[in-house]
């Protein structure tokens, strides 16, 4: 226990951002309501996958708008692995609900980071979603956490 306490102390704190994401799927003729919502689930679930590719990753960096690149490590693999470790994905089981989550020790680049990820899956929306499907932003808010 006091092992635990010390540690928490040690581990810097990290501001993370959180925005949740409704993957809809459109009506089509024939399409039964169960299918429905198994084919949100199943986009919502390719869509947090992608969010950890490399190529994501860089897509998100490309974009600017104030991220601080020099925050990221210089080699490629340690790059993944601090996108990897400062990034969370769930999707809750039979809504397609997807949340995604960004942490970082500064709180401006915890939003940032996150919010460069809705025009870079809008630029490639057709690469990555069908278009019987949307995307409703359901909330976004940022919190103070021990990650």
């Amino acid at each position: 226990m006091a092992i635990a306490v010390g540690l928490s102390f040690i581990q810097p704190l990290e501001y993370g951002t959180t925005v949740r994401f409704l993957v809809i799927q459109k009506s089509v003729l024939g399409l039964d309501p169960y299918t429905a919502v198994k084919s949100s689930e199943r986009v919502a679930n390719n869509l947090a996958e992608i969010m950890y590719t490399t190529s994501f990753f860089n897509k998100v960096l490309e974009s600017g708008y104030g991220i601080d690149q020099s925050y990221f490590k210089d080699d490629e693999e340690k790059r993944r692995e601090q996108w990897a470790d400062m990034l969370g994905t769930s999707v809750e089981g039979g809504t397609g609900l997807l949340t995604i989550e960004v942490y970082h020790p500064d709180r401006g680049q915890s939003l940032e980071l996150l919010r460069q990820w809705q025009p870079c899956f809008r630029k490639r929306r057709g690469n990555m979603l069908a278009e019987t499907c949307r995307l409703s932003l359901l909330m976004t808010h940022c919190r103070q956490n021990f990650q």
